[in-house]
């Protein structure tokens, strides 16, 4: 999954810098939206989840599973290159080592619409993660979403690179031998997803 990522990263970075080279501020394009559109989505997919003790996750010792989410989303454009992207999913979250749960997430970034025809964007913000059970935490965290929509006929299909961080995802008590408490560690979670979607 980290090296999907960062070839997605890689791809996109290539295609903005060739995508900008080509657009025409004062020209026209039936896909650009206009200030003021709202368009919806909904979609579907694989995630992979990450318990660390830092916010590195990059440790071979930190717990992960793979699991899926579902959500819908939608984004109000400021005009042709921006929005206010909204998202609201479901996920079934697998840390691995016995420990899941089951999470809405509620992320909300401004996103970056580029290339010739606006079909890339880029999303940066926030995301409030609120644990359906109790040995889960919710919080606050980082939400990075990076897709591309791919039309096929009249059908408007996407496909999203996301990453959610939240720290302090679980809380521990440490006890001595007597059972008294003898002092508290936490760890941090997060879950890069990638999903197939379609746009209305």
């Amino acid at each position: 999954m980290k090296q999907l990522f960062t070839f997605f990263i890689c791809l996109s970075v290539t295609c903005m810098i060739h995508a900008q080279s080509m657009d025409t501020e004062d020209g026209t394009n039936p896909e650009w939206h206009q200030s003021g559109d709202l368009q919806f989505g909904v979609y579907g997919g694989f995630t992979s989840n990450i318990l660390s003790e830092d916010t590195n996750f990059n440790d071979d010792e930190d717990a992960s599973g793979n699991a899926f989410l579902l959500g819908a989303q939608a984004d109000y454009y400021l005009g042709k290159n921006w929005s206010l992207k909204g998202r609201l999913n479901f996920e079934k979250r697998d840390f691995g080592n016995g420990i899941s749960g089951n999470y809405i997430t509620v992320p909300l970034g401004v996103a970056w619409h580029f290339g010739k025809n606006r079909r890339w964007h880029l999303s940066l913000g926030a995301a409030y993660n609120a644990s359906l059970d109790s040995d889960l935490e919710s919080g606050f965290g980082t939400d990075f979403n990076i897709g591309v929509v791919i039309p096929i006929s009249k059908l408007r299909f996407f496909i999203e690179l996301d990453g959610v961080t939240q720290t302090d995802a679980i809380d521990f008590t440490f006890t001595d031998p007597d059972g008294n408490p003898s002092g508290e560690a936490s760890l941090n979670s997060n879950r890069s997803s990638l999903t197939l979607g379609i746009l209305f």
